[in-house]
């Protein structure tokens, strides 16, 4: 539900051009949740449901949060200026970690017991 919520609300935030690299970090979170619960283990091509499409998006969003929205954007309309771009790649490394920590322990919770004596 709450990587839903943060790619639906980054996505709608970075569309407007409204405090996009926080935006853009949001539907970074999301798309790192998606390729590591649901696409990780089938490849790297989509059409196999692999990471590439949520890669690409990543990718993009990345980028996108530290180049900033642009000249067409509400950022630029209503003068947001956030911190320099070398702000916003430590945020993003506190995401990465603070992402893979969650669905690593998420991950070892899932194991019950009995599982983990089998394996």
């Amino acid at each position: 539900m709450i990587a839903g919520l943060a790619e639906f609300v980054g996505g709608l935030l970075v569309a407007l051009g409204l405090l996009t690299p926080i935006a853009a970090l949001a539907v970074c979170g999301s798309m790192l949740v998606a390729m590591f619960t649901v696409h990780v283990g089938k490849g790297f091509w989509n059409q196999n449901g692999g990471i590439e499409f949520p890669l690409t998006i990543l990718a993009a969003m990345v980028a996108l949060s530290l180049t900033g929205a642009g000249l067409y954007s509400l950022d630029h309309l209503l003068s947001v200026r956030l911190p320099e771009p070398a702000t916003w790649a430590v945020m993003a490394f506190l995401v990465v970690v603070g992402v893979l920590s969650a669905l690593f322990g998420q991950s070892l919770r899932s194991v019950s017991p009995r599982e983990a004596v089998a394996s």
